[in-house]
């Protein structure tokens, strides 16, 4: 933890242990959720993700009214929320699960998601490399700025959600159905008729939404916005293409998404010092396409 903590601005290793038990809570959280889509049980999936969020937003709430708590303390109630609704998680699922151990699926399972582990690595690079290159080349009032435009771009992804959590599993249910390629096709030019103008929305109202969710001094966050936003929807398309999951060559998709990290990262470094922020923004979205 102290290594990790002294690459990080402001933190200590108290700090690092308290993220990775909050963050295992909620990765064990995802599981259930996941057991509840892949049975197509999308009620109780709601439920819980609700139920979850009810929870932590209150427990964060309490720690920041009540007690003016500091980072510690918002992780503390985050890993709260989280136990507490893992409680009532594994309670949904319980038909669900089973103490018998299937070696052959356990060899199958390892075997298609192993990759994923570099994969997953290489996501996490391409997603906070701009931050860290932002705050070497420029300065962490530049990060602030950069940040907030990124959370404020989330909106897209948070919109497209629901179709996400849906069609996933429905598309390993069916995919092997003739009639599943056309209805797919439907759905994808739906999501990008009314994606495109929920992302104009975002480009025509970038300025008031940036006010609305920061406050004076993030007037900047306004010009990269667009771009950010841009990267987020093409982002979301991923769930349209399933192939290569489906086809299980995950080492194929770990490939992809490490080229993406080591292209993000030389583009942070090619373009910010000509164009500052707009300069990462530009790199996330060249990445991401």
């Amino acid at each position: 933890a102290g290594p990790i903590a002294a690459l990080l601005p402001g933190a200590d290793a108290n700090i690092v242990r308290l993220a990775v038990f909050s963050y295992a809570g909620l990765s064990l959280l995802y599981v259930q959720q996941a057991v509840l889509r892949g049975t197509l049980r999308s009620d109780l999936y709601v439920r819980l993700s609700i139920f979850s969020s009810v929870l932590t937003v209150t427990f964060i709430l309490v720690a920041i009214w009540g007690f003016k708590s500091s980072v510690a303390g918002l992780l503390v109630a985050q890993a709260m929320g989280a136990s507490i609704a893992l409680i009532y998680g594994f309670w949904l699922i319980r038909n669900s699960l089973s103490w018998r151990f299937e070696p052959g699926h356990w060899r199958a399972m390892v075997a298609f998601s192993l990759p994923f582990v570099p994969s997953t690595l290489g996501g996490l690079v391409s997603q906070y490399i701009d931050r860290f290159a932002i705050a070497d080349l420029m300065s962490f009032t530049d990060v602030g700025i950069y940040a907030a435009a990124a959370r404020i771009s989330m909106l897209v992804t948070i919109a497209m959600l629901g179709i996400q959590s849906a069609l996933s599993p429905l598309i390993y249910a069916h995919y092997q159905k003739p009639e599943t390629k056309t209805q797919i096709a439907v759905i994808f030019r739906g999501v990008v008729f009314l994606g495109c103008f929920f992302y104009l929305g975002l480009v025509v109202l970038s300025q008031p939404l940036v006010t609305l969710f920061t406050g004076d001094g993030y007037e900047a966050a306004a010009l990269v916005l667009p771009i950010l936003a841009l990267s987020a929807f093409l982002r979301v398309g991923y769930m349209f293409t399933p192939g290569l999951d489906i086809a299980k060559r995950s080492g194929e998709i770990a490939i992809i998404n490490l080229g993406a990290a080591a292209l993000n990262t030389v583009l942070n470094y090619l373009l910010i010092p000509p164009l500052g922020i707009e300069g990462a923004a530009l790199a996330t979205l060249i990445s991401t396409v």
